[in-house]
């Protein structure tokens, strides 16, 4: 049976469509497909920032020669200071042929300190004894010396120079003086037994010194020698 063409122009638009709307759908179904069909796509996160390793304690060895380094930086343990004063007299022998008239006495009054304490410079790496798991040291201290004696005020207290004092005092008798003033403060000190205190005060700093490092402390020291005859400056 044959259309008309009348017909065939009513049909036409819509067998266009009815193609159009079927190849859209098969494409549609391609593109599914092949989304279905392709490897799945691995969504990676960014790797963590790695932290840094702790820093690790390192062991130190203790020597008896570090030990030594440590101490030397002290350089002079001021364990004792004494303060004293004196009085002293100072004479001037006069001549004959001027029937002692030139004869001279000056009387002063000292005022100063007396130092005592221990020369770590002396200390020798044989005095200390590190314990084999380090933790323990033992010292000998060097003996404890005068280290310093010092004059820090002098009061002319009395002078004597001649018949009615018309001769001026000898400076070289004042020095005198002074000098003999120096010297008692320091034998007053060492009566006072300034240096066997300042060994046990020694010992008490350099045990302090030693557990500030880390250390348990076994502290002696040689005894002390007797008092110097002449005054340390």
């Amino acid at each position: 049976m044959e259309t008309s063409p009348k017909s065939r122009s009513v049909l036409l638009p819509w067998l266009l469509l009815a193609i159009i709307l079927f190849g859209g759908g098969v494409y549609v179904f391609r593109s599914r497909i092949a989304d279905f069909l392709k490897p799945p796509v691995a969504i990676t996160q960014p790797p963590a920032p790695v932290a840094a390793p702790a820093p690790t304690a390192t062991g130190v060895t203790i020597t008896s020669s570090s030990v030594l380094r440590k101490i030397s930086q002290v350089n002079r343990l001021e364990s004792l200071e004494m303060k004293i004063s004196t009085v002293v007299t100072a004479k001037k022998d006069g001549s004959g042929w001027l029937l002692w008239q030139n004869a001279q006495k000056a009387m002063i009054i000292g005022e100063g300190t007396v130092t005592a304490g221990i020369n770590l410079g002396d200390l020798k790496q044989s005095d200390i004894v590190v314990s084999p798991d380090g933790k323990s040291v033992k010292i000998t201290l060097p003996p404890a010396e005068i280290l310093a004696t010092n004059l820090q005020r002098t009061q002319t207290y009395d002078t004597q120079s001649g018949l009615f004092g018309t001769i001026n005092i000898d400076e070289k008798l004042l020095d005198q003086a002074r000098a003999d003033a120096r010297l008692k403060l320091q034998t007053t000190a060492c009566e006072s037994d300034i240096l066997q205190k300042a060994t046990e005060s020694s010992q008490h700093q350099m045990e302090n010194l030693i557990t500030m490092l880390g250390l348990d402390a076994d502290i002696t020291a040689t005894p002390p020698a007797p008092c110097p005859v002449t005054a340390v400056e």
